[in-house]
């Protein structure tokens, strides 16, 4: 008698189950009817694209300053002996195009804070100094594996700059350097 009772219902609902998804569909389909009038126009022209590296997008209005300085009313994050805090709206200049030393970026997925240091990481295609002379750096740090850390003479947009490192014919690669955790050992 089990056996009967069981096969029955997975009959039944083999059956019955086709039927309700028919029936819920068209009903769903009555009640949700949605038209692209509803729905507004964005032109791709009109978004605003954020500097960025990597993961990193620039956030206007946040500043890093030590966390002994920060108003905790104004603190968005604490990481090591920094805080970033938001800076009162003009304060600092967010019209500025592009990545320059100082600006604040945060990861898009995690969160998490990071400052650009106004380096650029670099792989030279032959002699390092032909690289300093034509796009006027310094050197500030060159390491065993051919990578040279370098930073502009002069205030430069970083974003600008490193587009015109990788066009070049003397550079490998190039990366501007962001700081992603900034921690003092003492």
């Amino acid at each position: 008698m089990n056996k009967l009772t069981t096969l029955a219902i997975a009959l039944s609902a083999a059956i019955m189950a086709p039927v309700h998804a028919t029936t819920l569909k068209s009903t769903m389909d009555q009640d949700n009817k949605l038209s692209t009038q509803d729905v507004p126009a964005i032109s791709a022209a009109k978004l605003e694209r954020k500097a960025s590296v990597g993961l990193y997008e620039k956030v206007d209005n946040v500043r890093i300053v030590p966390a002994y300085l920060a108003d905790p009313a104004k603190t968005l994050s604490v990481q090591g002996t920094n805080a970033y805090v938001q800076a009162n709206d003009g304060a600092v200049a967010s019209d500025r195009e592009g990545l320059w030393q100082g600006d604040v970026m945060r990861h898009s997925l995690r969160g998490e804070f990071a400052t650009v240091s106004g380096n650029l990481v670099l792989i030279p295609a032959g002699d390092i100094d032909a690289v300093l002379n034509t796009f006027d750096l310094q050197m500030v740090q060159q390491f065993a594996n051919g990578t040279v850390l370098v930073k502009p003479a002069t205030a430069t947009e970083l974003q600008q700059l490193n587009d015109q490192l990788q066009a070049s014919d003397l550079v490998k690669a190039s990366k501007v350097e962001v700081l992603h955790k900034v921690v003092d050992a003492f």
